[in-house]
């Protein structure tokens, strides 16, 4: 599997696409069938299905809007119009649709349903104000993630790519007997749904 989902959120697991934003970036939707694989391997769509450059540009845009839309919630600071607008625009289209098959759910969809689909998430993870959001400690990482874990006191999105390295950092340096490096607290963001259509 080339994408990991550790957000808790489709939307979330989307802007974590494009890796390491501060530094370095490795983007994960290089082609058209990258955003199929995408909604395959996070369960959106049951199928795979055709993607032009159009539709794959149209997923990086909204990307975008949904990563800047979070940051702004985060910082408790307006929606910025064109994301507002963006987001408005997806969602728009028909989502993904389920689908009773030999007692068994199926998604089915094109690109422009999946598109609508993680528009729509996105829109219910912004007024939702009992998500937690926060963006990893690692200090490389910028996978953004809903904290639904007791008191929200998880740091990292997940254990397997930043946890455990962090982890195994700090244990290397107490074994040298370096200075314990703390990992920074992620405060949670105090959710102001008001701060949604500035």
């Amino acid at each position: 599997m080339k994408h990991a989902f550790v957000s808790g959120e489709p939307a979330l697991d989307f802007v974590g696409s494009l890796k390491w934003r501060r530094d370095d970036q490795e983007e994960l939707l290089l082609e058209p069938s990258d955003l199929r694989d995408w909604a395959v391997e996070g369960g959106i769509v049951s199928a795979e299905f055709d993607v032009d450059t159009s539709q794959l540009s149209d997923a990086l845009q909204l990307r975008e809007a949904v990563y800047s839309a979070v940051r702004a919630v985060m910082a408790e600071t307006p929606i910025a119009a064109s994301d507002t607008d963006l987001l408005n625009r997806f969602s728009a289209f028909p989502p993904v649709q389920p689908q009773l098959v030999d007692m068994q759910v199926r998604f089915t969809g094109d690109a422009s349903a999946v598109l609508s689909t993680v528009a729509r998430n996105a829109v219910s993870v912004i007024l939702d104000d009992s998500v937690v959001l926060k963006e990893c400690a690692s200090e490389r990482c910028t996978r953004i993630f809903a904290d639904r874990s007791r008191g929200a006191r998880r740091n990292w999105c997940g254990m397997d790519e930043c946890g455990n390295r962090v982890k195994a950092a700090a244990y290397r340096r107490r074994i040298r007997g370096e200075e314990p490096v703390t990992t920074p607290e992620v405060s949670p963001p105090a959710f102001k749904p008001s701060c949604i259509m500035g």
